[in-house]
């Protein structure tokens, strides 16, 4: 069994946007049974910390996808409204960040 080294996200099903469609999130994966969106930033152009966001719904997320602007979109109508879209930090759980990094 192969240990995961430590600065290496777990699967979380996390799709990559194409290169150039964000300058702000790297990937998504949406959960549309529970609603969650799982959200992975960039950090130093580099794919860095993964959020979960409940109760996204399936529409909401697919006119993120559609928006001129992925990032833009997600802050302004997801972001901002962290009373409706709770969220928490997925990874890196404390401990787990590659030397170095910062929040």
């Amino acid at each position: 069994m192969s240990e995961t080294r430590k600065h290496e996200a777990p699967d979380y099903g996390i799709q990559a946007f194409p290169e150039g469609a964000s300058k702000t999130i790297f990937g998504t994966r949406y959960d549309a049974e529970g609603k969650f969106l799982y959200v992975q930033f960039f950090r130093s152009k580099k794919p860095g910390p993964i959020y979960k966001y409940a109760n996204v719904e399936p529409d909401l997320y697919a006119q993120m996808l559609e928006a001129p602007s992925i990032g833009g979109f997600f802050t302004n109508h997801i972001r901002a409204r962290p009373q409706v879209y709770t969220y928490v930090l997925v990874w890196p759980i404390t401990g787990d960040e590659p030397d170095g990094a910062k929040s």
